[in-house]
């Protein structure tokens, strides 16, 4: 009984997880997001090799940022671009400095 109840509670907690590249959406809007917020962050000069490998998922209009940046500046301008090519209600950042 116990076990029945604990998968039922991780199944109802999966959506509340952070997305993942697999989530990412197949709609042309949701891919062009994702395909402009990581030319932006490639064309950037001095991003770090960690910034140009984040995850980025788009699906249902809202972007989902995940990984490692070397500094503040660079999550900062990440998030930015997000936020430009996706409004700024629509971008979840998960972030993370490095130290």
């Amino acid at each position: 009984m116990n076990l029945v109840i604990a998968n039922l509670l991780l199944v109802a907690t999966l959506p509340l997880c952070a997305q993942t590249a697999q989530d990412q959406s197949n709609s042309a809007p949701d891919v062009a997001t994702t395909r402009m917020i990581r030319q932006g962050i490639t064309k950037t000069k001095g991003m770090s090799m960690m910034a140009r490998n984040i995850t980025i998922v788009t699906a249902a209009g809202v972007v989902t940022l995940k990984g490692n940046v070397a500094n503040a500046e660079e999550k900062s301008k990440i998030e930015a671009m997000a936020k430009k090519n996706a409004g700024s209600n629509t971008v979840k950042s998960l972030l993370e400095i490095t130290k």
